[in-house]
């Protein structure tokens, strides 16, 4: 097998361009200036590199086929509508499409070394020695390039979605009496039929939104991601990259109000995965903060997933963790904007979901009684309440003990 230049997550997409690359680290070779070249010889473009996909969705790391997916996502609003739901439907079915091969590539492993003598191991084994850290790290590249143009797509889209709010799926009249249940497959058939419409920025519906999350979350969940990176996680430039996906998400009030609670389960078990599995805790706590200063909408979906960490993650840490970070926060800066309006009544609703969660941590809240914020204060005085409405209550129904 050659030898395979490793893709490095960019701090800056240009910084991928062959003039400004590093040696031996994989680099764009033929950037395509979608705004010059013809709407017509664009789509054909794209269309050979989706059939590529389907056929090997890992010939992604091919410069053929990465280079006009990148050139795309860094020029999405230079491309026609068409383009742009086409490579998105590439990047999220090609992730999904190669996680089958990942669990392959890693099973052979564990079964190489101990059955190369084996005739009836031998298509387990077809790796060795440099071959098989050749074939890891062109997985590890393939996989970072999905997720980080994913990612940027995202990133780009999803600010310049309508504020207002998102396409909901597709419904149909049940019988009476009766439900309509969404299946998986009326949820792949529903995204199709956005896809490949091209009426309807495919972005913005509902259901886009829940498959592009549940791939991610397929790919923490099931793959054992650490092992491609040979580490105890995989690199914090990648994980940061899911996370970013769902803060992005999260910033827009459309996406989990209403409609949008189906896409809110989703992002929190996402976020739940990360911190569960791969060690997100830390970087969560400080994103929360920051995004409940500046995010007004965020205060009652953050306190929910802090109750969904405790009790269907086993995290109580996380509660913690916010409890001590809000105790170190300088009271002077609650004069600013709504800060203290809003961690408030963050602190609050998460003390009413997760009592017993909290009332370990509540000393570390006491220093805010002496800040001149009166809704910051007014706010402790409220989680108090909830501690002895709701902790205090459940150990008295336990009896003594």
């Amino acid at each position: 097998m050659d030898e395979v230049e490793e893709f490095f997550i960019p701090i800056k997409a240009d910084e991928l361009l062959i003039a400004k690359a590093k040696l031996d680290r994989y680099c764009v070779r033929d950037h395509i200036d979608v705004e010059s070249i013809s709407p017509t010889t664009l789509s054909a473009t794209i269309s050979s590199v989706q059939d590529n996909l389907q056929e090997d969705p890992l010939s992604i790391y091919d410069n053929k086929n990465f280079d006009p997916l990148y050139s795309c996502v860094f020029g999405i609003d230079s491309v026609s509508r068409e383009v742009r739901n086409q490579v998105l439907e590439i990047l999220y079915r090609g992730l999904g499409d190669s996680l089958p091969l990942f669990q392959k590539l890693l099973k052979s492993t564990s079964t190489t070394s101990s059955s190369q003598s084996s005739q009836s191991s031998q298509s387990s084994s077809q790796y060795n020695g440099e071959d098989y850290n050749e074939a890891i790290k062109r997985a590890r590249s393939v996989l970072k390039m999905y997720v980080y143009l994913l990612q940027s797509f995202i990133q780009t889209r999803d600010k310049a979605a309508p504020a207002s709010g998102i396409i909901p799926a597709a419904k149909g009249k049940a019988p009476k009496g009766r439900s309509k249940k969404v299946t998986s497959k009326s949820i792949d058939d529903q995204s199709s039929d956005l896809l490949e419409g091209g009426g309807e920025e495919a972005w913005e519906s509902e259901i886009m939104k829940e498959r592009v999350l549940s791939v991610l979350h397929n790919m923490l969940d099931s793959i054992d991601l650490a092992r491609l990176w040979k580490l105890d996680y995989p690199e914090e430039a990648f994980v940061n990259l899911v996370s970013k996906i769902c803060y992005t998400l999260l910033e827009n009030p459309a996406t989990i109000k209403g409609k949008g609670s189906a896409i809110k389960r989703n992002l929190f078990m996402v976020l739940g995965t990360l911190v569960k599995k791969y060690n997100t805790a830390s970087g969560l706590v400080h994103t929360i903060l920051n995004l409940l200063t500046q995010h007004e909408h965020l205060v009652t979906p953050f306190a929910e997933l802090m109750g969904l960490l405790v009790t269907e993650y086993d995290c109580p840490h996380v509660v913690s963790d916010v409890m001590r970070e809000v105790g170190r926060m300088d009271p002077a800066s609650f004069s600013k904007g709504d800060i203290a309006k809003n961690l408030a009544a963050f602190l609050t609703e998460t003390a009413e979901n997760t009592p017993k969660a909290v009332l370990p941590s509540i000393s570390l809240l006491m220093v805010h009684f002496e800040g001149e914020s009166y809704t910051m204060r007014n706010g402790v005085v409220q989680v108090i309440g909830q501690l002895l409405a709701k902790a205090f209550a459940v150990d008295a129904t336990a009896g003594p003990s």
